[in-house]
C-alpha cells in the first residue's frame, strides 16, 4: 500500500508547481484521505483510473466507481486522478504535512484530539488547529476528519494536515 507520506508531498508539489490535474497511486487509504480533501474543498474532482488517464465510466467525485475497468492488456497499476482546486490563479492548499512518519508514528487520545481543536499544542508533532486547517486522523473507524473523530468520541493516528 502506497503511504501517506507520498501523497502528501505529491499533492504539496503539484499545487506549488500549479498543476490542474494529477495521479496518485490507488490504494484504500490514499482514496480515503482524497475524500476527506474533497469534501473540505482542496479538490474538484477524484477520478480511477491507470497511467494514461481517468476511466471513462468514472462517478461522481465523492462516489468514485468501486470496481476498476481492467483488461488483459491493462498492465498498469491503478491511479487516482485528482483536480486541484485553484482560485483566482492561487492554490487553495498552502501546505500538506504529514505528522504520522515510519520513524514517528503519532498517536492521539480524544482528549488530546479536542485539545488540538480547541488550537493548543499538545506536543512537539501535535500543535493546535489553525483556521481552515483539515487534520486526518486513522481510527477504528476508518480515516476520519478530527470533527468526525471528535464526534465519534473516538482517537488514533495522526496521518497528516492540510491548509
Amino acid at each position: 500500500m502506497p503511504p501517506h507520506y507520498n501523497l502528501c508531498q505529491i499533492i504539496t508539489n503539484s499545487f506549488q508547481k500549479g498543476r490542474q490535474r494529477i495521479k496518485v497511486p490507488a490504494s484504500r487509504q490514499n482514496l480515503e484521505i482524497c475524500k476527506i480533501l474533497y469534501e473540505e474543498g482542496f479538490l474538484t474532482s477524484i477520478q480511477k483510473g491507470d497511467l494514461r488517464g481517468p476511466y471513462p465510466a468514472t462517478t461522481s467525485p465523492s462516489h468514485p466507481q468501486s470496481e476498476t475497468v481492467r483488461t488483459p492488456f491493462t498492465k498498469s497499476p491503478p491511479k487516482l486522478w485528482l483536480d486541484l482546486k485553484y482560485r483566482h490563479g492561487e492554490p487553495v492548499l498552502k501546505e500538506m504535512k504529514t505528522i504520522s512518519k515510519p520513524s514517528e508514528r503519532v498517536f492521539a487520545s480524544v482528549d488530546e484530539l479536542k485539545a488540538v481543536a480547541a488550537a493548543r499544542n499538545v506536543s512537539k508533532q501535535l500543535r493546535g488547529r489553525e483556521l481552515g486547517q483539515v487534520t486526518v486522523v486513522d481510527t477504528v473507524f476508518g480515516i476520519l476528519e478530527l470533527k468526525e473523530a471528535l464526534r465519534k468520541n473516538v482517537g488514533g493516528e495522526v496521518l497528516c494536515h492540510a491548509r
